[in-house]
Order: structure tokens, then C-alpha cells, then sequence
């Protein structure tokens, strides 16, 4: 009888997990839940009753019907739990709290001057700030999201040695987080990150597989096929910015030569256009005079698209994906950038005569990379890899 029992369990958590994803997306009443996870009305309805009782969903209002009774619609609870998320960047280090729908609730930059274990104390100093502010019952936070460049080792809580990162190589980041704030944490590549949160939150969800490139201070790449974060045998892979666009080039500080970040990311980028004028100090600056007819800056825009668009080419002539999502600095006044981008990568994918692929940018809210990070958290919880539970 035991084993029927804990199938029976099992299987109603599976049950209820399918419901969670499903209004996840959007909300949904009884009866369209039982149509698309395949249940009788009559189980969804006992196992909604069940978890409005325990508070991870709620009625939500009512929507028009042709006959009848209004269906009552179902979403979840914002207030169920909530997630702490930490980005650590080359530029800023970022902290802020988001609930359990998925909304951003606050930020706060950190202090990142010092050295690595001081900007750790800022972190928990920041997150028991935050939640003391908003109020948060400690029970409540499902646990702490933190991303950095990878490449990082998410099995033992370890950032590794990334490009351009020394402060913060080898650092066992996870055991220095929950040591300071008794929650438990994860961590992920900001790339993989971005991923998951474009699948979840952003224009993402609309595809089953697809490609996330991140362009700033480096270049990330993070890849969902089949609905599923890919991160290989052992989670190091998926460097694009580390992948030779030049065999003849530089040597990288990862050791490669001619890398991409060397010749598209922001530095690189902008290194060019100090060569311009020493005026010109950002992206937009970048995109705004070539709106305004500078050639030089164009001429800046086309290599940034040769550059991106091969690294493009060379990554879907691999993984057939349903489409590329490109954010970060590049996000600024896109059109010109990406209209190069789509043209070069549609005339030479090894796709190029059955379809084209969307390039399109990623719709995420201001500061992401808070969402991104706490999504690594969510993710976890949505595919019952951890439940409620504290640390």
C-alpha cells in the first residue's frame, strides 16, 4: 500500500506542477486547465482548491462567456514567495527581489569596490535591506539567484576563472552567500540565465528552441531546445564570445586567439571609436551620430554586424533553433544593427533557402539581469527540482 500512496503523492505533484507552468503563462480557468494538462474537471477543481489553500494560486476575476456562468479564472499568487537575485557583472554588481509571478519588486546597486568577500558582505547586507523594506517574512523567500560570466561550476557554487574577472576567480560564491544569509542559493552563468528568462518572462516563450546572445562587456550565449536550458555534458559550453573569428588575431585573456569579444563587445567596440573621437564613450553615442549620418560610426555599426552575424551563422548552421534573441548593450535604437544582422545571417544559414530565421530583440523589463537572476531560483521551483522549503 505504501508505494501506491507515494505514487499517488507523485503523481499529484506532477499534476500540480503542470498546473503552475501553465498559468505561469497566463491565466486560466478550471475548465481550460483540464483541457490542456488532459484531467477531469472534476480533479483539476479538487487540486486548485487545494493549492488556493495553500497559497500558491488565486481566482483572479471572471471572463466573458457566450451561456452561462462567467468562468473564473485562475493565476498565481504574487505574494506566494518570493526570490532574491544577485548580478554580478564586470561593470556593477545589482541585488533585488522579485515575486513569485515573476515581477520585479526592487533594486538596489551594490558597493563593489574591494575585494571580493567585502562586496559578498555588501550582498547580504543589501538583501535583509530589501526585505526588512518590503516587509518579507524570511519564510518566504524561496532563495537567492546569483549569476556571473561564466564560465562557472553551478554543481559545486564556484566561479571559475572568466575573462576580465580576476576579483572574483575561484570563489566558492554559493557557500559565501548562504553562509552570511541562512538562504539557500544558486548559481548560473548570466548567459544561461537570460535564457531561462527569456523562455518564462519574455518573447522567448513563444518558441520551443532558440539561441539568447548577450553583447556588453563580454558576449554570453544561452540556448533552450526543446523547451530545456542546454548547458552540455559539464555546463561549460555555450561560449560564443570565447568561439575564433580570426585565426590570425589576438590572443584572448582565456587563451584562444582571435575570440569575438576581442572584435563585438562593448570594449572592443568602443576601442574602434576612440579612434573616431575620444568624445564618443558609449553604444548609443556610437548609434546616434551614425543616425545622424556619421560615416565613421556607421562604418562601426557594419564590422559590429559582420562580426555578430558570423558568430550567428556559425551557431545555427549547428543547433537548427526556431530563432535568435539578442539583448544587452545592442538594445539601444536597434534597427540599424539588426537589419545588417538579419540580411547577412538569412543569405548565408545553411537554412537560408527553406526559411528565415527571427532575429529579434529580447523584450525583458529594465534591470533584467534581477529577474534573470532570480529566474535560475524559479526555474528550479516551477520543475519541482526544489520546493519551499528554507535552507
Amino acid at each position: 500500500m505504501k508505494p501506491k500512496a507515494a505514487n499517488h503523492k507523485n503523481l499529484k505533484e506532477i499534476n500540480k506542477l503542470a498546473i503552475l507552468n501553465n498559468l505561469r503563462k497566463r491565466k486560466l480557468s478550471r475548465a481550460e486547465l483540464a483541457r490542456v494538462i488532459h484531467l477531469s474537471r472534476a480533479a483539476v477543481s479538487l487540486l486548485t482548491e487545494e493549492m488556493i489553500e495553500e497559497g500558491q494560486i488565486h481566482e483572479t476575476g471572471t471572463v466573458r462567456s457566450c451561456a452561462g456562468r462567467r468562468p473564473i479564472l485562475l493565476g498565481l499568487r504574487p505574494d506566494y514567495c518570493y526570490t532574491a537575485g544577485v548580478s554580478i557583472a564586470r561593470d556593477k554588481t545589482g541585488i533585488g527581489l522579485v515575486d513569485f509571478q515573476g515581477n520585479i519588486l526592487c533594486y538596489m546597486e551594490i558597493d563593489d569596490t574591494g575585494n571580493a568577500y567585502k562586496i559578498l558582505d555588501n550582498i547580504a547586507e543589501g538583501i535583509a535591506l530589501l526585505v526588512e523594506q518590503l516587509k518579507i517574512p524570511y519564510g518566504k523567500l524561496l532563495g537567492i539567484g546569483v549569476i556571473s560570466p561564466g564560465p562557472v561550476d553551478t554543481k559545486d557554487g564556484r566561479i571559475l576563472k572568466p575573462a576580465n574577472f580576476t576579483k572574483w576567480h575561484d570563489i566558492d560564491i554559493i557557500k559565501e552567500v548562504q553562509s552570511r544569509t541562512h538562504i539557500r542559493a544558486f548559481l548560473e552563468n548570466n548567459a544561461n540565465s537570460i535564457a531561462i528568462a527569456e523562455k518564462s518572462y519574455g518573447c522567448g516563450g513563444q518558441f520551443e528552441s532558440m539561441i539568447v546572445m548577450t553583447v556588453d562587456t563580454g558576449i554570453g550565449m544561452g540556448v533552450i531546445l526543446n523547451n530545456q536550458l542546454f548547458k552540455g555534458g559539464n555546463g561549460f559550453g555555450n561560449e560564443i564570445g570565447h568561439t575564433c573569428v580570426d585565426i590570425n588575431g589576438e590572443v584572448c585573456d582565456c587563451g584562444n586567439r582571435g575570440c569575438l569579444e576581442l572584435y563585438a563587445s562593448r570594449s572592443a567596440v568602443l576601442k574602434s571609436a576612440r579612434n573616431i573621437s575620444p568624445a564618443v564613450e558609449s553604444w548609443p553615442a556610437i548609434v546616434d551620430r551614425a543616425i545622424d549620418g556619421d560615416k565613421a560610426c556607421m562604418d562601426i555599426i557594419h564590422r559590429q554586424a559582420e562580426y555578430l552575424a558570423t558568430a550567428i551563422v556559425n551557431c545555427v548552421n549547428l543547433i537548427d533553433v526556431d530563432a535568435v534573441i539578442m539583448t544587452g548593450d545592442i538594445v539601444y535604437k536597434p534597427d540599424i544593427l539588426l537589419s545588417l544582422i538579419r540580411q547577412r545571417v538569412n543569405s548565408q544559414a545553411i537554412a537560408r533557402n527553406m526559411r528565415k530565421i527571427p532575429i529579434i530583440i529580447s523584450s525583458l523589463p529594465e534591470h533584467s539581469e534581477i529577474l534573470c537572476a532570480a529566474s535560475v531560483v524559479l526555474e528550479k521551483y516551477f520543475t519541482g527540482e526544489i520546493g519551499p522549503s528554507q535552507l
